[in-house]
């Protein structure tokens, strides 16, 4: 009679998980960028991926997990540059939480608002005519972005980033002096270069 009473009663809470988990959605969404900027004395060439796995509430409110890996590659031909002949490369690795607020406009159509923060690390290596150097580096950032995302099935969403209000706090330690703390300041809205990234919702 225990051992009847047992098996019920794990049937009965197998039931009430599997009715939890068909309730519960999560997606996972994601991007590869790739930029070039080239100007008179110098040529930049950056690679973004980023995977952002989330929990959805409901119709509105999402939260999740933020994983990016940044590679950039300057070279610097400028004869006045005070790293004049120079290769730059940074390796960044970005991880961090966001929470993002979707507002219907149309069918299957949504504005978001999404406000996101992150830890970075990585390297940052400098090769010019008085060597090569290799620096540790971490940080912080935090963004505030703007976008729009539409539904083209159920299970399968298109987002683009449009506008975006960001700080970032950048230490550098070389093998060899001082550490040194870069902030930035990023705001502005681009429409004619949207960030764009696709969902799957599951």
């Amino acid at each position: 009679m225990k051992r009847l009473t047992l098996i019920i009663g794990i049937f009965f809470f197998a039931g009430l998980l599997r009715a939890q988990l068909d309730s519960v959605n999560f997606s996972i969404g994601g991007n590869i960028g790739f930029d070039i900027m080239d100007r008179e004395t110098s040529t930049t060439n950056t690679f973004n991926l980023a995977l952002k796995p989330a929990y959805h509430f409901n119709e509105n409110i999402a939260v999740g997990i933020i994983a990016e890996n940044t590679l950039v590659n300057r070279i610097d031909e400028s004869q006045n540059s005070i790293q004049k002949d120079s290769e730059l490369t940074d390796n960044f690795l970005t991880l961090g939480l966001f929470g993002r607020y979707y507002k219907p406009v149309a069918n299957r159509a949504y504005l978001f608002g999404e406000l996101n923060a992150g830890y970075l690390f990585g390297s940052r290596t400098i090769d010019n005519s008085s060597g090569k150097s290799v620096n540790d580096v971490n940080g912080y950032s935090a963004n505030l972005l703007l976008g729009a995302s539409y539904f083209f099935t159920p299970r399968l969403s298109g987002s683009l980033n449009i506008g975006m209000l960001g700080y970032r706090s950048e230490t550098y330690s070389p093998e060899n002096g001082n550490e040194n703390t870069t902030t930035y300041f990023e705001s502005g809205i681009d429409a004619a270069n949207p960030s764009l990234s696709v969902r799957l919702f599951f």
